[in-house]
């Protein structure tokens, strides 16, 4: 593990703000937490009720954004709507997003358009997603419920007390069995010298031994680090299916506060018909955190690079300037504080979360987090991750059921299989399809029926 509690700067996600709530086919788990827990959070539609579009010049253009939304809508309907049909024949068409929703209406051109795509997408904004990626995001909607909510939990440990809740009872804060701090190196799982196990090397020269290894790397640290870290190296189908068919949605999330509010306070969001900060969330409504005066945007893409590389002064500056260039007429005094994540930055990450782009294919969900086995056949090297969740790629439910999925693989090879059948219901959770036998190949969508509830969480 790289992060450390004590150090803001590597927290696993700053403002962790969303999450899905009740289904009608279950529970999320990470929300069964949160209600545990009493986590303040807040329904997506409740903040939502008052929203507001101005052009470049400051002006209300709510009106024409509302018409370009509904063409979005009707697009968007298109895709559910084959979809619901043949759940196979959307996950086999080889096109970006954004080729499908051009064949159906949609093909942002105006800065308007993608202040409309903004605000519907939001997290991915323009990132180059494949169709199928969009189709394994309508079954997580089915699955984990379509009911986002946003959290205005004050907690000081924030979003990062459901982490503390999932693993209270097997690994409390301060656990001396956690390593913070200590950055894996190399990952040998087929050593001659040390066969029957798993040698893991840091960089500050320690050695740990295992039976067996859940890695949760990121896919954006995979990528550019696989070659190094394993020994033997991936195999060939692996190395390719992961450097071709995925990658990481570079996104920043920068909070700004002022002193005193100077925005229309009853708005909770709007946007720009410019760039580069189309979204806007304000952060101090009377249903978030009222009183703390903070607003919300987004970038994504090459300007996130671009802020990611900037100081936090820079950044700043450059947010105030784009503020008051859109309302000459305001007082905008200068912000009390200011923070911006960098996940782009970080050799731990390169990237915000993952993605799924027009190469994929369901058939690969299989492969991609099939464990890697020694030379006698053993499964030796587990993958988990929000990136290894098909139907929760950039969500913590994701990670969540992707670890629960791993750990069981992990207790069924070694014949420690003591988990209860209502765990076990959520081994397959985060896949379109049933793992094969060995002696098969990867059987149909299970999704095909999106209301086979037996694939669901319970």
């Amino acid at each position: 593990d790289d992060d450390d509690d004590d150090d803001d700067d590597d927290d696993g996600d700053v403002a962790q703000v969303w999450d899905n709530g009740r289904s009608s086919m279950g529970m999320n788990l990470v929300w069964e937490l949160a209600v545990e827990d009493e986590f303040s959070a807040v329904p997506e539609y409740l903040i939502e009720d008052e929203f507001k579009a101005y052009d470049d010049k400051g002006r209300d253009t709510t009106k024409a954004f509302q018409q370009q939304f509904e063409q979005l809508d009707l697009a968007s309907e298109a895709m559910e709507d084959i979809a619901s049909d043949d759940l196979s024949k959307l996950a086999s068409t080889h096109e970006s997003f954004e080729d499908f929703m051009a064949r159906h209406g949609w093909n942002p051109k105006t800065h308007l358009d993608k202040a409309v795509r903004w605000y519907d997408e939001e997290c991915s904004g323009f990132a180059p997603l494949g169709v199928v990626h969009e189709m394994y995001h309508l079954i997580m909607k089915d699955t984990f419920g379509d009911n986002e909510v946003y959290s205005n939990d004050q907690h000081p440990r924030g979003y990062a007390r459901l982490l503390d809740t999932m693993v209270k009872e097997t690994f409390p804060r301060g656990d001396p069995r956690v390593h913070f701090k200590t950055h894996v190196k190399e990952v040998s799982y087929d050593h001659p010298d040390q066969p029957n196990a798993v040698t893991v090397k840091t960089r500050d020269g320690r050695r740990f031994l295992a039976n067996k290894v859940i890695s949760t790397i990121p896919i954006g640290a995979l990528q550019k680090s696989h070659q190094a870290l394993f020994v033997p190296p991936l195999p060939e189908n692996r190395r390719r299916l992961l450097e071709l068919n995925t990658g990481m949605i570079q996104l920043t999330k920068l909070f700004i506060q002022f002193p005193t509010v100077w925005w229309d306070d009853d708005v909770t969001a709007w946007t720009y018909s410019a760039p580069p900060f189309y979204l806007w969330r304000n952060f101090n409504s009377r249903r978030m955190i009222e009183g703390s005066h903070v607003l919300m945007t987004l970038l994504t893409g090459e300007e996130s690079y671009k802020f990611e590389a900037m100081t936090d002064e820079q950044a700043q500056q450059e947010i105030i300037d784009f503020l008051r260039q859109r309302h000459p007429d305001l007082h905008i005094p200068e912000p009390s504080a200011f923070i911006m994540t960098r996940h782009g930055k970080k050799d731990t990450r390169y990237g915000a979360f993952s993605y799924f782009n027009d190469n994929w294919d369901t058939n690969d969900e299989y492969l991609h987090r099939q464990a890697l086995h020694d030379r006698e056949g053993t499964s030796r090297v587990y993958f988990a991750g929000e990136g290894f969740c098909y139907i929760g790629d950039g969500h913590t439910q994701g990670a969540l059921y992707s670890g629960l999925q791993a750990a069981m693989e992990v207790l069924d090879d070694l014949a420690l299989s003591v988990y209860p059948d209502s765990v076990r219901k959520l081994k397959h959770v985060c896949m379109t399809q049933h793992p094969p036998e060995p002696s098969e190949k990867p059987a149909g969508l299970i999704a095909q029926n999106l209301r086979n509830e037996s694939a669901l969480p319970c």
